[in-house]
Formats: structure tokens, sequence, C-alpha cells
């Protein structure tokens, strides 16, 4: 593979950016900032994308070769490919995941979608790959990575082993182990196999209760026939003590028997005497239709009247115009209105008094009550009596000159005297007092109001007289016209009266010319006789209840029967009932438990051959994947034991033309090179005995080293087309002498690769120069 030409278009600090690569080897010269590692970075980018910001980056790669700018980062590759000719073209956008991405095949034209990491299709390996054998920068190193060094590791033996380096004896034995893990896991505790064991286990546990539901069931069924025949020999006995029992009970009950018979009599005598000629019973809704049709009649007689009375209206209104001209009756109309007016104020000031003297009468009961509760300043009888007492003391201590006596008395005085301001009597007088004020005041309110309806009576005539002239006023051509229509109107009424009376009437069966008033009084007459049959039917409905909803019938079987005495003891008999009742209660709920057991508890129960066949199917199965499982491990086995003798193989051949490499470009200073599964590279010096880590040597012999093993591993793993190696700085601690070396043997390796080499110092791209090596100015 050959790159033939870089375009790039935004990309860092570089725009509308060419730069033409030829075969072999060539140089590529710039100076600090000129953007040679820029140019690296957007071969890698174009090919497997930026990828995401590692951990302890500031920026990641995308962010830190934006453009300046702000102009979209993109640009193409030209290449070579299997003998045809290509160009890949990039669009930088968000993440690799939404860069557009496109291949076109020049000699076709035609251009294709391909996916962010296109260059792990057209290389054969991944980044972590790339970046660890043929893109080598200023720290050739290989750093730790245990996928990319798998990776090539995997590449390496299948070259090895095959030749072919997309042969993989390690998905062989993934293959394997996933074969093996499928049935049984490294844990032992999941897998197809060990999935069967559990299964085959749930099995034979449900078969084991299976059998234990089938006899359970069997027991219950055996239980169930017992409940069976105990609950049919309780009901028997129960119904025989409820005969017994329903006897006693018609003895006790013999008086409610007959006031049962009696009101189912007295209620066929009152029906009959409800039911009109033509069977019709006017029982208490027959009854609310009735008083409906009557209150129709008088809603239309009402209605009727009304119109009457307007009609009435209109003839005095016509009456008391005539003789009178319109200034006479506005006159008229004036004069009333004045009246009124006057009327209204006498109103308005009567209605003020009144609520005035309410608002007086008020505080009148408040007062009234008040003085029902006061007492007098003090209570005139005891003061009187201990003032006296109190002299009497002071005058008793003279004649008998005894202090005892005379402080007793005088004490008594005192507190006599005390009580008499405690011990105060109700002022009866102030109560009357208040009292005789409230009624007055009460009296004068009736007579002011009487006064005010006097004054409103006044205001309503006043008004009738102004609405009669007012009436008679707008009267004019229309008169005539209004009352023709009233008394149509009546005329209209009169007849749908006189149907509706028809109606009612027939509802009767009476003839249309029956007095309705009369039938009106004989309506009132049944309403009573329909209220006394519900009243009977009343307490039918609770003697029934009282007797276990008989019949009248039955009662009348039970009554004549009721005088024989039964030969038992009745309350033992009760008792015996209320066991048997109790015991036909539990078997019911025994049976019903029983039964529902029965229903449930063995519904999805499976079939016992069923899972013994399904046990055997397993016992089969299992038996054969432990046979594969068995199979696997001594495949893997053998596998693993080639696979042993392969990396013995391509380690040999990977540390063979890594030392051949490190020989050439250190002009054979060492004389043994090992390389281990993790790249570690040890060397050994010509003259001096015993090999060291990389590490112990000097930074210019760890570049080379590491030069020689990445350009090694891009031999090996690209056999079938090399691909192309970019050096990005790699020669740059190198002194002269081993520059010179290397670059002899970068001139040689280039014979059948391409080899980009950036630099930015002078005398490599001099030294180049003298050698004959293509120079590319940035």
């Amino acid at each position: 593979m050959k790159i033939n030409k870089l375009y790039i278009s935004a990309f860092g600090k570089l725009k509308d950016f060419s730069l033409d690569l030829s075969d072999g080897l060539q140089v590529i010269y710039g100076e600090n900032e000129a953007g040679k590692t820029t140019v690296c970075e957007f071969i890698k980018s174009v090919f497997y994308g930026t990828g995401k910001r590692s951990a302890g980056q500031s920026m990641s790669v995308r962010e830190k070769y934006a453009p300046w700018d702000g102009t979209p980062a993109g640009g193409r590759i030209y290449f070579e490919h299997s003998g045809r000719k290509f160009f890949i073209e990039r669009q930088f956008r968000k993440s690799d995941s939404t860069d557009k991405v496109t291949v076109t095949d020049i000699a076709s034209g035609k251009t294709e979608a391909c996916p962010p990491d296109i260059g792990k299709t057209l290389f054969g390996i991944s980044l972590a790959a790339f970046e660890r054998s043929v893109f080598i920068g200023n720290i050739p190193e290989i750093s730790a990575d245990s996928d990319a060094a798998g990776e090539i590791n995997q590449r390496l033996s299948n070259a090895a082993l095959t030749g072919e380096d997309n042969v993989s004896y390690a998905k062989v034995l993934k293959r394997l182990d996933d074969a093996r893990f499928a049935l049984i896991s490294k844990s032992g505790r999941t897998g197809s196999r060990v999935a069967d064991m559990a299964e085959r286990d749930r099995l034979s546990e449900a078969l084991a209760e299976t059998d234990r539901a089938a006899r359970h069931k069997q027991e219950i069924l055996r239980s169930l026939h017992r409940t069976d025949g105990k609950l049919a020999e309780t009901e028997l006995k129960c119904e025989q003590a409820s005969r017994l029992l329903s006897r006693a009970k018609d003895i006790e009950n013999a008086q409610k028997l007959k006031e049962y018979t009696g009101l189912k009599e007295k209620l066929d005598e009152v029906t009959k005497e409800l039911t009109l000629p033509d069977g019709t019973v006017a029982d208490e809704m027959f009854i609310k239709k009735l008083e409906f049709g009557f209150s129709k009649l008088d809603t239309l007689r009402e209605k009727n009247e009304a119109h009457v009375s307007e009609l009435s209206s209109l003839e005095h209104a016509a009456e008391a115009r005539n003789g009178l001209s319109t200034e006479e009756i506005q006159g008229k109309i004036a004069e009333l209105s004045e009246e009124k007016k006057k009327a209204e104020e006498r109103s308005a000031k009567a209605e003020q008094e009144i609520s005035l003297s309410q608002s007086e009468e008020s505080v009148l009961k408040d007062a009234a009550e008040r003085a029902q509760n006061t007492k007098k300043a003090v209570n005139p009888a005891l003061l009187i009596v201990g003032a006296v007492m109190l002299i009497l003391g002071a005058a008793a201590y003279l004649p008998l000159k005894s202090v005892i006596v005379t402080a007793a008395v005088c004490a008594l005085g005192i507190i006599l005297i005390i009580l008499s301001f405690v011990l105060r009597p109700l002022n009866s007088s102030a109560a009357e007092k208040a009292q005789k004020q409230l009624e007055a005041k009460q009296s004068e309110i009736s007579g002011a109001k009487s006064e005010l309806l006097v004054i409103k009576s006044e205001i309503n005539n006043l008004e009738a007289r102004i609405e009669n002239l007012n009436m008679a006023l707008n009267l004019g051509v229309s008169e005539e016209t209004k009352k023709a229509e009233l008394e149509k109107l009546i005329e209209s009424e009169r007849e749908s009266l006189a149907e509706e009376q028809k109606k009612v009437l027939s509802f009767f069966g009476l003839p249309d010319d029956a007095d309705s008033n009369k039938l009106r009084e004989s309506a009132e007459a049944l309403s009573g006789k329909a209220a006394e049959q519900k009243q009977i039917k009343i307490k039918l409905s609770y003697l029934s209840r009282d007797l276990g909803d008989i019949s009248y019938e039955e009662a009348v079987g039970r009554l004549a029967t009721s005088g024989e005495e039964p030969d038992v003891d009745i309350e033992e008999q009760k008792k015996a009932a209320a066991v048997l009742l109790d015991e036909k209660s539990r078997l019911r709920e025994e049976k019903a438990r029983l039964e529902t057991e029965l229903k449930t508890a063995f519904r999805n129960m499976a079939d016992p051959e069923d899972l013994r066949r399904e046990i055997a199917r397993f016992d089969e199965q299992i038996a054969a994947k432990q046979e594969y499982f068995d199979a696997a491990s001594i495949a893997r086995e053998v596998l693993e034991e080639s696979l042993l003798d392969a990396r013995s193989s391509f380690g040999g051949a990977l540390e063979s033309e890594t030392f051949r490499i490190f020989s050439q470009i250190t002009g054979g200073a060492y004389d043994l090179v090992t390389v281990s599964d993790e790249f570690g590279i040890s060397a050994e010096k010509s003259d001096v005995f015993g090999s060291h880590e990389i590490e112990y040597l000097s930074r210019g012999t760890k570049d080379q080293a590491y030069l020689a093993l990445r350009l090694a591993i891009s031999k090996l793993i690209t056999a079938s087309e090399p691909l192309p190696v970019i050096l990005d700085d790699a020669l740059s601690q190198y002194d002269d002498k081993r520059f010179a070396f290397a670059l002899d043997f970068l001139k040689s390796y280039a014979e059948d690769s391409q080899i980009c080499l950036f630099t930015c110092h002078r005398f490599v791209s001099d030294s180049a120069k003298n050698a004959g090596v293509n120079i590319i100015d940035l």
C-alpha cells in the first residue's frame, strides 16, 4: 500500500494544504511549528478517527486540531491499494460517529460511505496496533496495551503457523471455550448442561410433589364424601326439627295468625268497596291520578277566570274612559300620582319611625332583662338588725361588765351589716318600670305598623286607579281588538275545560253531563278508603314478616292446627335445633372448603407420566452435553499444545528480524536481542557478557531497539502488502554514526515499501539529501 498525496482543507493550523509523496524513503523537512506532527495526526485521524479524550488529557485530539479560524476540519488522502487507486475524504464533525467518511474508486468514480475506522479494514490492524507498529513517533517505545499486544501476537502467530495473518487460532480457542463454557461455566454454576441439571432436579421435585398431591387429592375426595353424607343427615334432622318448632311457634303466634287472617279479610272487604263498575280498584295510585285530573281542571279554570277578569278590566277601563277626554284623564292621573307620592312619603316616614322604635325596643328589651337581675344597693332589714345589735352590744357592756358578751353581740351586728351589702334583694320596682316602658314601646310600634298598613292599602288603591286610568288612556283603536282576542281565548279555554272534564268523567265511566263536583266528593270518599287500604296492607306486611312471609292459606292452615299441643319439650327442641343448625353450617363450610381446595389446589397439577418422560429426555440430553464438553476440553488441550509450538515459532521470527534490523542500525554492536510477549526488549553487547533490559541502556540505543522492533513487527504482520511507515522525528536522538547506519537501513527497507520520515533537524535532511533520498520541504 502506498500514499500518493495528501490534501488538507483545514486541520489545525494547516489550511488548503497539499503534499505529494513518492515510493521508497522520503524525508519531509520543516522547522518547529511548520506542521509536521499535524500532518502525521491528519493521516492517522483520516484512517482511524480522533477517538475520545483520554484520562489526564486537557483536550481531545479533535479539540486540539480544530482549525483556528473556525473552519470545519477535513481533507483527503490519495493512495494505492491492491493495484487500484482510491482517495478517502473525511469531514470532521462533533465525533467519529458523526463524521462524514467516503472512499472513491478513482478508476470507476464510484463513491461509497465507509466506517469511521476505515483504516482497520484497509490495514487489517486496529488503531492501537497501528500506533505500535508502522506509526512511529519521537518516543518509539511500545506503551503497554494488552489488547494491542494480543492483536499483534495473534497476527504474528497466524502468519507463523499458516502464512496467513487472517487465520486466528485464538478464535478457534475462543470458540472451543465458548462451546465448553456454554455447557458448564468456569465457576460451574451456569451453562446449558448446568441448567439442564437444574431443570432435571426441578422436574424430579415436581414429580415427587405431584405424587404427594395425588395422594392428598384422594384424601380430600374421601373427606368430601364423608362430609356430604353427614350434611345430608344433618339437613334431614334440621327439617324435622323445623317442622316441630313451626307447630310450636304457630301455637305461640295464634293471636298474630288471627289478626293476620282478620286483616286479610278486612283488606278484601275494603278492596271490594274500592272496586269501580269496570273492575278498576281505586287504590292510592288511582286516587293520585284522579287528583291530578282535578288539579288540571282547577288550573284550566283559574286561567280562564284570570282572562275573564282581564276582559272585565278592559270593559271597566272602557267605561272609565267614556265621557272623559285625554287631557282630563291625564289630569286625573297626575292628581292621583301626587296623592300616591304623598302617601309613599308618609309610608317611608312611618317605616323610618318604626325602624327607630324597633331599635329603641331592642334597647328597652336589654334594659328590661338587666332590670330583672338588678339588686338593691343594700338589704335594709339586715342593715337595721345589724345596727341595732351593734348598739345593744355596746350598751350592754356597762350593766353586764362582760367583754365576751359585748364582743359577740357587736361582732354579730357587724356580720349582719356586711351581709346587708352582699345579700341584696332584687329591685322589683326597677324591673316593673323597665317592663312597662318596653310594653309601651311595643304598643307604639304595633299602632305604627297598623297605620303603615292603612297607608300601604291607600297606595295600592291609588296604583289600581292609576293603572285603570293608564289602561283607559292607552286603549284606543286596539281596545276592541284586544277584547275580541280575549273573548276568543276565553271561549277556547272553556272548550278545553269541558274536554278535560269529559276525560275525567270518562275515567270513571260516567256520562259527559255528570256532575263533576259530586264526582270530586266521591273521590274524596274513595281517598279515605284508599288510605285505609294502604294502612291495612302495611300492617299485613309486618305481620307476614313476623310469621315468616306466609300466605293467607298457610295462615288459615296453621291457625286451624295451632290448638294441638306437641308432645315434646319445646325448649329442649330449640336447643337441639340450634345445635343442628350450627352443625349444618359447619358441615357446609367444610364442604365448600374441600370443594374449593379440590378446584384450586390441583388445577395446574402436571401429569406424572409426562414428568417421567421429560426427566428421561433430560437425562439423555445431559449425558450428550457432558460427552460434548469432554470432547471440546480434549480438543482445546491439543490446540493449546500446538499454540505453544507456534508461539516459539513466531517469537523466534520476531526476535530474529528485530536482531537483524537492530544489528544493521547499530553497526553490529550487539550479539543478542530477545523480545517478550509484551514486547519488552533485552540486548547483549558484542564485547560484554550478559544481556540487559533495554531500559538500562542509553536513550539512543533504546530508540534504535524499539525502531528495530516496530519495523520487524510491520514487516511480519503485513507480509501480503507492506504498509506505509510514518516516522515523526523518530531519529532525533541519534548521533551522526547511528543516524548514518539508520539511514542506510531505511533506504534498504524502503525498496519494498514506503517510508515517510518527518524531521525538524536540518542535519537529517542534509544527510539524507547527500545520500540521494528524496527531500520535501514544508
